[in-house]
């Protein structure tokens, strides 16, 4: 019986070539596309996912004005994280980054090779993103100044299979004390991070302690468990009145401060200037999701519509 149906379907495609070809030929291109845009907003979806603690993650970013120029930077003054910590008894620990921006010159012995990648950042970095630490101290890796924490990979590159730890590695021309290997960090990771340099080896703490104006510093905050960001977030305004608007007002310069989920970042940061993140954008997203779903039921309607006209033709029979 199963012989007789697939021979007589058989023999109707065959004779109905046009009619087959546009009813399956649709079909198979509608779930296709369907299938190839779904595995795309799949993929974008995927960033920051692996944090345990992501939910009370956040990265603070600035909406700044001036002279009535509007701008969006994740990146705040360097005052932020210290003050904050203080005055806001939601927040369980901070982060502060630099980034290198761009290549430096990494010699050890005989190799010397431009490596991109770079930051620069607090002891915090390795629990509040989630980076493991496979060989070192976790805690104590990025306290002293001139230490250098480097990725699996790159501890390969340079040592083989020597343990790096203790060894010095000239960056730049300076001499760096490797503390530290961590894993590669996941692909769909909002941070590219090759090698990370001790936040103590730069003078900020002491020449930017009070400094309110300089916007470099990406700053991440982890709030306490239970705690409401957005009602958090509404006492920033106030904050910057208090510390930055005395000193920054005066110029022409003012600014107000805003939380961003640590799995928002990829794909909330297309119109921040100076980002660093590897950046998506939501509204595209948003857009092919609803174009899949388009495509799938316009195919749909096709595939009903060239049937029922068929029926029509074997009326008689039906």
């Amino acid at each position: 019986m199963i012989t007789n149906y697939l021979k007589i379907a058989l023999r109707n495609l065959i004779k109905h070539k046009l009619f087959s070809i546009i009813n399956i030929g649709g079909m198979a291109i509608s779930l296709a596309s369907c299938l190839l845009i779904s595995l795309f907003v799949w993929d974008e979806l995927q960033y920051d996912r692996h944090h345990p603690d992501g939910e009370r993650t956040y990265r603070v970013y600035n909406i700044t004005s001036r002279e009535g120029v509007e701008g969006y930077l994740p990146i705040v003054p360097y005052p932020f994280a210290s003050y904050m910590q203080k005055d806001f008894p939601e927040i369980e620990s901070t982060l502060r980054i630099l980034s290198t921006y761009g290549e430096e010159l990494f010699e050890v012995g005989d190799k010397k090779i431009m490596e991109s990648d770079g930051l620069i950042a607090e002891p915090s970095f390795f629990n509040m993103l989630t980076v493991s630490v496979i060989e070192g101290n976790a805690e104590s890796a990025l306290v002293k100044p001139d230490q250098v924490a480097l990725s699996a990979t790159l501890a390969q590159k340079y040592f083989g299979d020597k343990s790096p730890l203790g060894e010095t590695i000239k960056i730049d021309g300076k001499l760096w004390n490797v503390s530290a290997v961590f894993t590669d960090v996941p692909s769909h990771f909002h941070l590219k991070v090759n090698y990370v340099i001790s936040f103590s080896s730069t003078n900020w703490s002491t020449r930017f302690e009070n400094n309110w104006q300089r916007q470099q510093i990406f700053t991440y905050l982890k709030l306490m468990p239970g705690t409401d960001a957005d009602a958090l977030e509404a006492k920033f305004k106030p904050f910057v009145e208090k510390y930055a608007y005395p000193t920054i007002k005066e110029k022409g310069i003012t600014y107000v401060p805003y939380l961003q989920n640590i799995k928002d970042i990829h794909l909330t940061s297309s119109k921040f200037e100076w980002e660093i993140a590897q950046r998506g954008d939501a509204q595209t997203v948003y857009i092919l999701m609803v174009t899949s779903i388009m495509i799938v039921i316009i195919a749909c309607l096709n595939f009903i519509n060239l049937s029922t006209s068929r029926s029509i033709k074997r009326m008689k029979e039906v």
